[in-house]
């Protein structure tokens, strides 16, 4: 029987079962949206030290409602924490998942696995996600997961999950309540019916997930005090002392016209506090500034950059610095945000797989039957292109041939489809440019044979018909720079020069110029043996005759070879 007919065989035997897993409608009443939306309260008011030290001592012995709605107040109104924990949960979300089967199963049972995956495959594909305090909130796998890793902000993250059975197979609706809707003083979850209950019923099993996280907000919390003390002090010294106090003097007596229109003067003229004296009387100075830096700022910046350390395994300013802003350390901390990435990422895959993937896999073949796949967030490699092309090209330039099938997948180039215009390898470019662009002109060869200029060059080698004259002059004014050594030693290059001058027809001339490329290390390797022919080579500065001759036979090799009469 198909797999996917034994599936719907086996799911319509159990349509009626409501023990794996358990099938049933939300616990949450509207009723308890409503009253909760009129009851709330704002916790972050009045934050104070010994509030936020007497909230984290009752979360710790199991009454949560109170501080993990701190840690929401400040997890959404802090400017810091709203850019970097949306950054570190989108890490995660935007990769993809995939089932995978056990490597540990026998090849029997390779049709069983595959079952199983095609199951987990249809439950993820079409699972649903909502938010019970905001009824508007809906989406699938990717906010699944957003609202899971909610874990590593308050410690704990709770789905209620409503099963959906049907025909083809089974899926869920998962259902993200907040953490003060539970209390957790027996070391267990416990769902809280109405707002300032202190005890909590059981979660039904298989009705209910929770990812336990690292509770990061809980330090967050705490920085943000200092923060928010320290951009308060901040203000009220701006407020304060920012513009400086006015002093009047005036002859006048006292309550006399002068001495009040003086009073309405200063008064005017002041933003905050002004006083008018008698020329004799003195006023002391009494100075409430700060020498030097004040000392706010300084705890600001360091509150945003602990919490962004605490979220990103990396402060922004590290991350944004390259080599020359202060060392190494923006590499080192990059590779700690990705340990964080791939930390999350197998979170959320260990917690579906150990509340999630095993009822449905028994729920769709049967009691005790174990899973022989699991679903896993797939967090990629990072590919270093740089490196990457830097190896290839050190490789293709020593002859390791690579396959283009294999370059294409790494770098993500799709190949080319029939018809389709395709970017050509770009020319070197040529030594020759050297020669002068006077003499001869445009298509016009010069009276000697000899091309004076690049353009007249190019003309030479335009068409495979024509004999390469120029590469002729060539070859002749290497023979007569070697027949100025010794002579004896230079035969058998000699001869090889002679048979390219020799040569009528493009394929000869290629054929001779490879025969003449294929010996050439292994004769230079002789001559510069001899002193002689050293120092005519070194005189005579061969290296730079040799690229600006040979790069135009190259190319023509290129062109002849492939070309038949």
């Amino acid at each position: 029987m198909p797999a996917k007919r034994r599936v719907q065989s086996l799911t319509n035997q159990r349509l009626n079962q409501s023990s794996v897993p358990i099938l049933r409608g939300s616990v949450i009443r509207q009723d308890r949206v409503s009253l909760h939306r009129m009851m709330r309260v704002t916790p972050i008011r009045d934050l104070k030290p010994q509030k936020i030290a007497r909230m984290i001592d009752d979360f710790e012995a199991g009454y949560l409602r109170e501080f993990s709605q701190m840690m929401d107040a400040v997890q959404r109104r802090d400017d810091v924490l709203q850019t970097v924990i949306p950054k570190r949960f989108g890490d995660v979300s935007r990769h993809e998942y995939q089932v995978l089967t056990r490597g540990d199963i026998e090849d029997s049972q390779q049709a069983e696995a595959e079952d199983h995956k095609d199951a987990l495959n249809r439950f993820y594909a079409n699972v649903e996600t909502r938010d019970a305090i905001d009824l508007d909130s809906r989406g699938g796998f990717r906010l699944l997961v957003e609202q899971m890793l909610d874990a590593q902000a308050k410690r704990w993250s709770a789905h209620e999950v409503l099963w959906r059975p049907s025909p083809n197979g089974i899926t869920a609706v998962f259902n993200h309540v907040p953490l003060w809707w539970f209390e957790k003083r027996t070391g267990r979850l416990r769902y809280l019916e109405m707002d300032y209950q202190t005890e909590g019923v059981e979660l039904d099993p298989g009705g209910w997930m929770v990812t336990c996280g690292q509770g990061i907000m809980e330090a967050c919390v705490i920085a943000y005090l200092y923060k928010t003390l320290s951009l308060r002090d901040w203000l009220l010294y701006g407020e304060k002392h920012a513009m400086p106090g006015i002093v009047g003097k005036t002859n006048a007596n006292k309550g006399s016209a002068k001495w009040l229109d003086m009073i309405d003067a200063v008064q005017k003229i002041a933003a905050d506090y002004a006083v008018v004296i008698n020329e004799k009387d003195s006023i002391d100075k009494v100075s409430f500034s700060a020498e030097g830096q004040l000392p706010y700022q300084p705890l600001v910046e360091a509150m945003n950059k602990s919490m962004t350390t605490m979220w990103r395994g990396a402060d922004l300013s590290t991350l944004s610095a390259g080599p020359g802003a202060g060392g190494q350390g923006a590499s080192v901390q990059e590779g700690e945000s990705d340990i964080v990435e791939q930390r999350d990422a197998l979170l959320v895959s260990e917690t579906l797989n150990s509340w999630i993937d095993p009822l449905v896999i028994r729920w769709t073949f049967g009691e005790g039957v174990a899973p022989l796949a699991y679903v896993r967030v797939v967090v990629p490699e990072k590919q270093d292109l740089a490196r990457e092309i830097q190896v290839d090209e050190f490789l293709s330039g020593h002859g390791v041939e690579l396959s283009q099938r294999d370059a294409r997948e790494r770098y993500g180039r799709e190949e080319p489809k029939e018809g389709e215009d395709v970017l050509g390898k770009p020319e070197p470019a040529n030594p020759l440019e050297q020669f002068g662009r006077n003499g001869g002109g445009n298509g016009v060869p010069p009276s000697n044979g000899k091309p004076q200029n690049i353009d007249q060059l190019k003309e030479l080698f335009a068409s495979n018909e024509r004999t390469p004259a120029g590469m002729k002059v060539f070859m002749g004014e290497l023979r007569e720079l070697f027949r100025q050594a010794r002579g004896e030693h230079l035969r058998p290059l000699l001869e090889k020069i002679k048979a390219i001058e020799k040569a009528e027809t493009p394929e000869a001339f290629a054929n001779a110029l490879r025969e003449l490329q294929d010996g050439m290390e292994g004769e230079m390797k002789r001559l510069l043996a001899d002193k002689g022919v050293s120092a005519v080579l070194e005189k005579a500065l061969a290296a730079a005759y040799f690229s600006g001759a040979l790069q135009p036979a190259k190319s023509f090799v290129r062109k002849t070879a492939h070309r038949r009469p």
